[in-house]
């Protein structure tokens, strides 16, 4: 999940032979690049994330005790093919994206993204979701609130985070906004 997304953004870097960056990414595009900031500092200029602080941040006893059906899930998942893959009518896929977002999202917004993320099936009046299925097993990507925090003292560039109005929801919901002070304390005051 976002442990390969640090991979490929590093092997990007190191192929361009870049020396400063900036990165911008929303939700699993920001987690990267939060874990991106925090891993390489002197690295990156500026660190943008809409709608992320870092990685989901859950409890260790959630964490430990989810991890073998988190597991079969991903397993699952990679067993589809295209015979195998759900498909949806439209209505349908709005219905899938309104529940997933729980009202951060109007019909509208989703419109838009159902533009690059829904796929006809051939010889049907359905579609099928673009993404990799295996990112809907998003547990495989939480931390600990310690390590979040670890994380976060360690990045040193200018961040922007820019949350949504009502936004994604986060559980609990007080980790985002403790990953960010944790952030603002190492940054320098301006």
């Amino acid at each position: 999940m976002f442990w390969d997304g640090l991979i490929v953004v590093r092997r990007i870097v190191k192929y361009y032979n870049w020396k400063k960056i900036t990165i911008l990414g929303h939700s699993l595009g920001g987690t990267i690049g939060f874990l991106y900031a925090a891993t390489f500092p002197d690295e990156i200029k500026k660190l943008i994330c809409i709608d992320i602080a870092s990685p989901a941040v859950r409890s260790l006893p959630y964490f430990v005790n989810q991890t073998g059906s988190i597991v079969d899930k991903f397993l699952n998942y990679e067993d589809l093919n295209e015979g195998t893959v759900p498909t949806y009518t439209h209505a349908e896929m709005m219905k899938i994206m309104l529940n997933a977002y729980k009202e951060a999202l109007t019909e509208e917004s989703c419109e838009i993204m159902l533009k690059r993320g829904a796929i006809p099936v051939a010889g049907d009046d359905n579609y099928r979701f673009s993404r990799d299925s295996r990112l809907k097993v998003g547990a495989l990507g939480f931390v600990s609130l310690d390590m979040a925090l670890e994380y976060a003292s360690r990045i040193s560039c200018e961040v922007l985070n820019i949350k949504g109005i009502p936004g994604m929801k986060f559980d609990p919901p007080e980790n985002y906004h403790i990953v960010l002070d944790k952030i603002k304390k190492k940054l320098p005051k301006s």
